[in-house]
């Protein structure tokens, strides 16, 4: 018997396009989208973010320092945020239907940005 739900969000409740974020990175670096879209993959530090070692500043502080970054903290948060697109509507009027009958639950590795 099915007693619980459970959900993530990124590309499952709220949909996300990473390139987004590494265009908006562009504008405000000497790299390209491409090149920042290859760091941004490859990046230990954010890899480190991702799993809670790094604080969000000193991510901040690592892509400013290897992109040649000239944007402030607050200009970096409002593109690293730009990568979710639009919710997931058919499964957001699926969940309205199910959550009387079904606990649903929310897990995510969203990061603190």
């Amino acid at each position: 018997m099915i007693k619980a739900i459970l959900c993530d969000i990124g590309n499952v409740m709220v949909f996300f396009n990473h390139e987004l974020t590494t265009k908006g990175l562009a504008k405000y670096s000497d790299k390209d989208a491409k090149y920042i879209g290859a760091f941004f993959l490859k990046s230990k530090a954010r890899k480190k973010f991702d799993i809670g070692k790094l604080s969000s500043d000193e991510l901040f502080q690592h892509f400013k320092i290897n992109l040649n970054l000239k944007i402030g903290f607050e200009k970096f948060k409002e593109i690293w945020c730009s990568c979710f697109t639009s919710k997931n509507a058919d499964l957001e009027n699926l969940l309205r239907k199910l959550k009387n009958k079904y606990r649903l639950i929310l897990l995510s590795n969203t990061d603190k940005i």
